[in-house]
């Protein structure tokens, strides 16, 4: 069990939490439950500055006025807790927002979603997450900080009273969704680059129960692979082969190490998709393929398909069918085998 210790100040509850190495701090608690009720670092400032890798500052975080976030220097979750006024459904869910891994789109995503899943009964977990070109040594640093957010989750599910811990991201957040969901023998706080090997034994602490990709970026490999999340995670690698430095075969085998639909297996936890058809950001038959091999490793699972609302709706597009994925989200999840 963690270490907690507790100091009250006035109106606030401080408390440090040891887990995995890291420092957690916790701020203030809001009785609503629906504006986050605490803030919790992911990782020590000390393992910060080792995955900075230089004497030079960090980042200083910036957020547009959309509240877009870049520049992110302190990973962490904001938890807010079921509505005081909700059924709640003792489940957890791990919010990631989009952004092509450029910038994580708060304002249009993670927030209002983390909102209305604490009306619907859920305790989440809206996290910002390290972007991969912004120094760090750790190009995986955005799976480190997800993956990170499972163990915490975890280590708090009997002080908040939840039993399932699912993953819920959008865009290239549904991407990091898909990797720590589908790649959960893979330590990505320690993987130096995407030959590193990886154990053969799926970690407890970093599998989620489920996982929800919203128009997720879900494959590297080509066709139709020349997305902005490809050319942050995979760009240098494409270079290097264009100038004769590694074979094809390696690009190759660098694009499946980053894909999500390479490493279906029986034991990948259930998945719940929804993508529009005329997406011209993420290619909808990237998801129809990653279906697809959900459904032949007999891994519950279910592929939302809209005529029309694009790329990044967010909470649903309005005038369009995508503003039903959320009534089709709970149906599916009430579906699942309670545990």
């Amino acid at each position: 069990m963690p270490l907690i210790r507790r100091k009250f100040v006035q109106k606030f509850n401080t408390v440090m939490v040891g887990i995995c190495g890291g420092l957690l701090t916790m701020g203030q608690a809001s009785a609503s439950g629906i504006e986050p009720a605490q803030t919790i670092v992911l990782w020590s400032s000390s393992k910060l500055q080792h995955d900075w890798g230089k004497d030079t500052p960090l980042p200083t975080e910036q957020a547009s006025a959309q509240g877009a976030v870049t520049d992110v220097r302190s990973p962490r979750v904001m938890l807010s807790l079921p509505a005081a006024d909700s059924q709640n459904r003792h489940t957890a869910i791990i919010v990631f927002s989009g952004g092509g891994y450029a910038r994580e789109q708060l304002g249009h995503e993670g927030t209002p979603i983390a909102q209305w899943l604490a009306v619907q009964g859920f305790t989440v977990f809206n996290t910002i997450y390290r972007l991969p070109n912004e120094g760090w040594t750790n190009p995986t640093v955005a799976w480190a900080d997800a993956q990170q957010a499972v163990r915490l989750a975890r280590s708090l599910a009997t002080t908040y009273g939840y039993q399932r811990i699912g993953v819920m991201g959008f865009s290239a957040g549904g991407h990091i969704a898909g990797m720590i969901a589908t790649h959960p023998h893979i330590d990505y706080a320690n993987t130096p680059n995407a030959k590193a090997s990886a154990s053969t034994t799926p970690s407890p602490t970093t599998r989620p129960d489920f996982a929800v990709l919203l128009y997720p970026i879900v494959s590297m490999l080509p066709p139709n692979n020349r997305s902005r999340s490809y050319k942050i995670l995979l760009g240098d690698w494409q270079k290097k082969q264009q100038m004769g430095m590694i074979t094809l075969s390696a690009l190759h085998q660098a694009e499946a190490a980053y894909s999500v639909e390479t490493a279906i297996t029986s034991d990948t936890p259930p998945m719940f998709i929804a993508h529009a058809v005329d997406d011209r950001i993420a290619p909808v038959a990237k998801s129809q393929v990653l279906y697809s091999k959900l459904q032949q490793a007999g891994v519950a699972s279910t592929l939302q398909l809209y005529a029309s609302g694009g790329h990044g709706w967010g909470m649903g597009k309005p005038n369009t069918p995508t503003t039903g994925w959320r009534q089709a989200f709970l149906t599916w999840f009430d579906s699942l085998p309670k545990q």
